[in-house]
């Protein structure tokens, strides 16, 4: 699906804003014709924000994005730990507490999934030829 970002005007503290143009698969042109006649009736791709050298950027609250403490039981933990082993998936310890952190959502997805068909019969995705 072709997509195309454009600038399209700033918000009332001077950062800047875009506009995204998506079009149907495989109508790159008609998106890139779009995005062309945008820039041509506006200037708002000629124009840059008002830098303030008086105003020190924000620093990021990297703090509030540790990983929570997981809330899943030891066997919970384990089957988990061996899922993401058998996927191939190498992570260290910040890593692996953020998988178990998020683990009982992908659990509990997984609980409401029927699975009244056998486990040798093919989903309903996949064709047959």
């Amino acid at each position: 699906t072709p997509a195309l970002s454009l600038p399209c005007g700033f918000t009332t503290g001077g950062l800047p804003l875009g506009m995204q143009l998506i079009g149907q698969p495989s109508n790159d042109a008609i998106v890139l014709r779009a995005g062309h006649a945008y820039q041509r009736s506006t200037e708002w791709h000629l124009r840059r924000p008002a830098l303030i050298k008086s105003n020190p950027l924000p620093s990021p609250k990297i703090d509030s994005y540790a990983p929570k403490v997981s809330n899943l039981n030891s066997a919970e933990i384990l089957h988990v730990e061996k899922m993401a082993m058998q996927s191939g998936l190498m992570l260290d310890e910040r890593l692996m507490s953020i998988l178990l952190e998020n683990a009982p959502h992908a659990l509990n997805m997984t609980r409401r999934i029927r699975k009244s068909r056998d486990r040798m019969d093919y989903p309903s995705l996949t064709f047959k030829f």
